[in-house]
């Protein structure tokens, strides 16, 4: 990495299994909002090294890994699962201080959750992730939008009237 990129390289151990994702958002006064869960749903002909969504799986439509690979929002998740998957990003937005919105990804291995990456400025075009999970838990860009920038501004003190 250093003689080709003249940076260092971060090297992680590879997670297989089920991989989840849970988008979360901060909403002013009703606190901290977890969507649906959505889970990444690889093909068995791809090799478990293959089990990843890089940057192939994402922008190369023609590749193994795209066409091989499918997001989809789980409305049948084992609720112990889920509760996990929620307890384990809730503790971790916390802990980090979330204010925003974000997108955890995680893997389950046996009966552990591992958190993968922490999305903190995760897609929120038409057809992510993000949106789906929205449209899922029945809230409308717009409202989500709304009570984003609202939680972020400050509260308005009027002047006391003379």
């Amino acid at each position: 990495m250093w003689a080709r990129h003249y940076q260092p390289a971060l090297i992680e151990t590879f997670v297989d299994g089920p991989e989840y994702n849970l988008a979360l958002y901060h909403a002013g006064p009703r606190g901290l909002v977890a969507l649906p869960p959505g889970q990444i749903v690889f093909s068995p002909a791809l090799a478990p090294e293959r089990r990843v969504v890089g940057w192939t799986a994402k922008w190369d439509v023609a590749s193994c890994e795209a066409q091989e690979t499918v997001s989809r929002i789980v409305a049948d998740l084992d609720p112990a699962v889920h509760a996990e998957l929620l307890s384990v990003c809730t503790r971790a937005a916390t802990l980090l201080g979330m204010t925003g919105y974000c997108r955890f990804d995680l893997r389950l291995a046996g009966e552990s959750v591992q958190v993968i990456d922490v999305n903190a400025n995760p897609d929120l075009g038409s057809g992510s992730g993000f949106r789906n999970a929205l449209a899922a838990a029945g809230i409308p860009f717009a409202e989500f939008l709304a009570e984003l920038i609202a939680a972020r501004m400050p509260a308005v003190r009027l002047a006391p009237a003379a």
